[in-house]
């Protein structure tokens, strides 16, 4: 048996601090002044006091740096000498906010939890990051997820990777599709927020194991029209990707991650109406209130609890799901109480010590196993 796990972990050491805030209002005003302020670099002409409005808006979140040429005037931090982009090179640095000691080992203990053999982690923000979580907080070593895979995706400058983590089975293919492009408005932009990363891992069977993680555009900012644009192009193109390269009624493959929508929503229509992949709370006959993965606290009462985390199946294992489960114990929503009925683990008693604010999904895949 194989255990298959999702689970957005909300970085692991650190996160920008701009997407830190508990108060996803103030989330959604700072990422569009920090969006703004990227577009504002980016004029050949620069209209001085927007970007140090935007600058005096995002200070303590986002700093300057200056790889050549000038951009300050003086010896300034906040006036701007540059007349335009050609002037200078450099970037926006994001301002990192270090997760407490008991954040960190709330989001280990949900993780040994979990039993998992092979893993989609969300929000992982880098593969060292990773490596060092799991020698650190993973105890004994025979709980960690020991090998891994992830690209460090140069779309999100704020570093929200995708990783895929596992144990023993040796690594075959990996394919990286962060530079797949789409044209909207005459734009040639950007398919995926952060990545579709594919990864092979080799049975003891022989047999390949195909994951596919995916972190879909999140609804940050009251979902706008371009952001639901975006999720429904990502779905149409891990449709493409999962039509062309892979057979579903014989290939092992399993799309996993935070796709940030619910099911019946009109950007994962494209996945749903697939022959040949699955949701596992199908398979496994799950009732629809006891899907949810997510809490929306400033939704309608009825709209609050969510499903937008997914493990989906091809064909070919459809008949090996089992044992599908939601793990809600380390979700912030639960640490605060707003949850009747579910307790947190001991010790966390708020969004600051949660392992995150989603739960994470396991199934097993029964009749398959890892090189022993």
């Amino acid at each position: 048996m194989i255990r298959l796990a999702t689970f957005n972990v909300e970085n692991l050491f650190d996160r920008p601090k701009i997407i830190n805030e508990e108060d996803t209002a103030k989330n959604s005003k700072l990422l569009k002044a920090a969006d703004q302020l990227q577009k504002e670099l980016a004029k050949t002409a620069y209209d001085h006091a927007a970007i140090e409005a935007l600058l005096l808006e995002l200070k303590g979140y986002v700093t300057i740096r200056v790889d050549r040429g000038k951009f300050f005037k003086g010896t300034s931090r906040t006036k701007v000498g540059a007349s335009g982009k050609a002037d200078w090179e450099g970037a926006i640095e994001f301002t990192r906010a270090r997760f407490s000691e008991g954040q960190r080992q709330n989001t280990a203990q949900l993780i040994k939890s979990l039993a998992a053999d092979v893993m989609c982690l969300i929000e992982v923000e880098g593969r060292q990051a990773l490596l060092d979580f799991m020698r650190e907080y993973i105890k004994p070593v025979a709980q960690r997820l020991d090998r891994n895979m992830l690209i460090d995706s140069p779309i999100d400058p704020r570093g929200i990777d995708v990783a895929v983590a596992w144990k023993r089975a040796e690594l075959g293919h990996i394919r990286s599709n962060c530079y797949d492009r789409r044209l909207v408005n005459g734009k040639s932009l950007t398919v995926w927020s952060r990545d579709c990363l594919e990864v092979e891992l080799l049975l003891a069977s022989g047999q390949s194991l195909w994951i596919l993680a995916n972190h879909f555009k999140s609804k940050m900012g009251g979902d706008p029209p371009s952001a639901r644009d975006k999720r429904l192009a990502q779905s149409q193109r891990l449709v493409e990707i999962l039509t062309t390269r892979y057979n579903l009624a014989q290939d092992f493959v399993v799309v996993m991650g935070d796709l940030n929508d619910v099911p019946d929503s009109q950007p994962l229509a494209p996945l749903k109406a697939l022959g040949g992949l699955h949701d596992v709370f199908d398979v496994a006959g799950t009732p629809a209130d006891d899907r949810w993965t997510y809490y929306y606290g400033r939704a309608p009462v009825a709209q609050r609890r969510t499903q937008i985390d997914y493990i989906l199946v091809s064909e070919a294992l459809r008949s090996k799901v089992s044992n599908v489960q939601v793990h809600r114990r380390g979700m912030s929503a639960v640490a605060e109480g707003k949850i009747p009925g579910l307790e947190p683990f001991p010790g966390m008693n708020s969004w600051k010590n949660a392992a995150s604010d989603h739960a994470a999904v396991t199934a097993d895949l029964d009749g398959l196993s890892l090189p022993s």
